[in-house]
């Protein structure tokens, strides 16, 4: 997916409930469909000018199961993530453990942002969320979840563990620290050099 902007992907979509690449449009409504397990799997070398608007004002969409939104699409040229799930709201996920797993060559500038102002993530176990996810080759992750609110963690222990093939700047090492401020969780991502 060779996309110049993603900042809109999900921007402002409510109520996302869909699993058929049929009619994956802007302004199409009502798709009350089962699944989005597969929505972009094994989409492979969709060349995209301009995805800002794939799915805004696209409404009623019911989702029963988000977790493989990403699994299996391959090829992933981004500049920038960073608003990819800003403002996102009612995301009501049972389990987004696999979001991105097995999402392979991940070229990323900034994913400093990747879910900065994403409200109402409730979320059971996030503890696998980049597991097995490999060749990410990313300049900065420092604030990966920061000022991500609402988080609610069962373990975030292991986070990061596991995930394979990990290409970070000077071979440095990711760390996470959890501080809690204002009544609300905060995930602050830090780099420490091995």
């Amino acid at each position: 997916m060779s996309v110049t902007s993603m900042r809109s992907l999900l921007t402002y979509t409510t109520d996302m409930k869909v699993t058929s690449r049929r009619s994956l449009f802007t302004h199409t409504r009502d798709m009350n469909v089962t699944s989005m397990r597969s929505l972009f799997t094994h989409t492979i070398d969709t060349n995209v000018t301009n995805r800002r608007s794939l799915f805004t004002h696209t409404t009623d969409m019911n989702v029963t199961s988000r977790i493989s939104i990403f699994t299996h699409t391959t090829v992933m040229n981004v500049t920038s993530r960073r608003s990819l799930l800003t403002h996102a709201t009612d995301m009501n996920v049972t389990s987004r453990i696999s979001l991105s797993t097995h999402t392979t060559v991940m070229s990323v500038t900034s994913m400093s942002s990747l879910f900065t102002h994403s409200s109402d993530m409730s979320v059971t176990c996030r503890r696998s969320l980049f597991t097995q996810t490999t060749d990410m080759s990313v300049i900065s992750m420092i604030s990966l979840f920061t000022h991500t609110t609402y988080l609610n963690l069962t373990s975030g222990r292991s986070l990061f563990t596991h995930t394979t093939g990990m290409n970070v700047t000077n071979r440095r090492f990711l760390c996470t620290q959890y501080r809690y401020e204002c009544d609300q969780w905060k995930i602050f991502i830090y780099i420490k050099e091995i």
